[in-house]
């Protein structure tokens, strides 16, 4: 997987279930740099998630990316005005 450009990564919290997913190195670090911290995944089936970085590993002898934790951002809900 990290051979061809992906990183291993979960996806977690708000009542859901584990996820694990990978994502695009080279995509990642652009929104790490930019220090972006909440992003939206898309699944392959087209569902869309909003998630924040919770945590990202690195390798301690080469600061390769190893591993990225994701934990879901709860959907806003609209209140409803009773009449």
């Amino acid at each position: 997987m990290r051979n061809s450009g992906e990183v291993p990564a979960i996806i977690y919290g708000n009542k859901g279930e584990v996820v694990h997913i990978s994502v695009t190195e080279e995509v990642l670090l652009l929104h790490l740099q930019a220090q972006v911290k909440e992003l939206m995944i898309k699944y392959v089936d087209g569902r869309e998630e909003a998630v924040m970085v919770k945590k990202v590993h690195y390798n301690s002898l080469t600061s390769t990316l190893l591993h990225v934790d994701f934990c879901r951002i709860a959907e806003q809900k609209k209140a409803v005005e009773k009449k």
